[in-house]
């Protein structure tokens, strides 16, 4: 997440360089047009995979903390405690699977190749495991 996180900056910079028209260095002159325009579609491509892989790996780890969340709704005696514990589990649920969504969306452009298909793998079962905590969460606190 954190090497997403990284990359995801150094061509988000590349690509505010190509379309700005500013040298990459000092000594250099401005990049010509094609040069900016093939760089900076390169740089975006980069970008958004960066972007997807971040939002996958953000959506496991905010279902790992529902399904932690609801264990421990689950195994809770005190009523009220289960019910904030539920809550957090339902919150980060569907944060999850707001993440999830978007990385789908996201890795579609990369559908032709592993890395979408991947993405999308990973962004799915984030997002059915998100609902299982959810619905595992409301049963704890006896409203489902």
């Amino acid at each position: 997440m954190f090497a997403a996180v990284v990359m995801g900056m150094m061509s988000g910079s590349g690509l505010v360089y190509m379309i700005r028209g500013w040298p990459l260095f000092d000594t250099e002159p401005a990049p010509s047009l094609a040069t900016r325009f093939i760089a900076g579609f390169m740089f975006a491509v980069w970008f958004f995979a960066c972007v997807a892989a971040f939002l996958a790996r953000a959506a496991q780890g905010l279902e790992m903390w529902a399904s932690r969340c609801a264990d421990i709704a689950d195994h809770t005696s005190v009523k009220i405690l289960a019910h904030l514990r539920a809550g957090m589990a339902r919150a980060l649920a569907a944060a999850s699977s707001a993440a999830a969504t978007l990385a789908t969306l996201v890795a579609a452009f990369y559908g032709w190749g592993q890395f979408g298909a991947t993405i999308q793998e990973r962004a799915h079962l984030a997002r059915v495991n998100a609902g299982s905590n959810a619905a595992r969460a409301r049963v704890a606190t006896g409203k489902g």
